[in-house]
């Protein structure tokens, strides 16, 4: 499946001399979180003085930078899709919070260029949270397009060895 950019982006990623890069914008909403939780992968602007804060404005959006990683879902056919953020520890209560839910926190990624941050080249909306594991430096976050299509159903095979009466 292919991906559409924006020819001006698309441009100044395949030139030799690349001084484009693309920057990930990482929403997480929850019911229980007072405000949506946004990150993003690069420190576009200074957003704050005191406490010296930096990250990216997107679309009248702030998004703080905290450095991380994210591992991009396959893009083939007949495969789930599937994310892996990795990222610097961001507060025990906020990862315990979201790991003691019964309803998954809502995960949408998004890229935009660095020149122009208002414009989404890509995203990806509306993941599910299906694992939040952490340490004293890194936060793994397991991303999910729909975490009840993973869950086998029915629970159980109707077969001669677990429904005898059937048979």
């Amino acid at each position: 499946m292919s991906r559409r950019l924006s020819a001006s982006f698309r441009a100044k990623l395949m030139a030799e001399r690349a001084d484009e890069d693309g920057v990930s914008l990482v929403t997480i909403r929850h019911d229980l979180l007072p405000e949506p939780i946004r990150f993003t992968s690069h420190p576009t602007d200074c957003l704050g003085i005191d406490p010296l804060r930096y990250g990216t404005i997107s679309r009248g959006i702030l998004f703080d930078y905290i450095e991380h990683q994210i591992t991009l879902p396959e893009d083939a056919d007949g495969t789930a899709p599937a994310f892996e953020i990795q990222l610097s520890n961001i507060g025990r209560e906020t990862i315990q919070l979201l790991q003691s839910t019964l309803e998954p926190a809502a995960v949408t990624v998004e890229i935009v260029s660095r020149t122009q941050p208002d414009t989404v080249e890509i995203e990806w909306p509306d993941f599910d949270l299906v694992s939040a594991d952490y340490d004293e430096e890194l936060v793994t976050l397991g991303l999910a397009i729909d975490a009840m299509a993973t869950e086998p159903y029915p629970c159980d095979s109707i077969a001669p060895s677990g429904f005898r009466g059937l048979f």
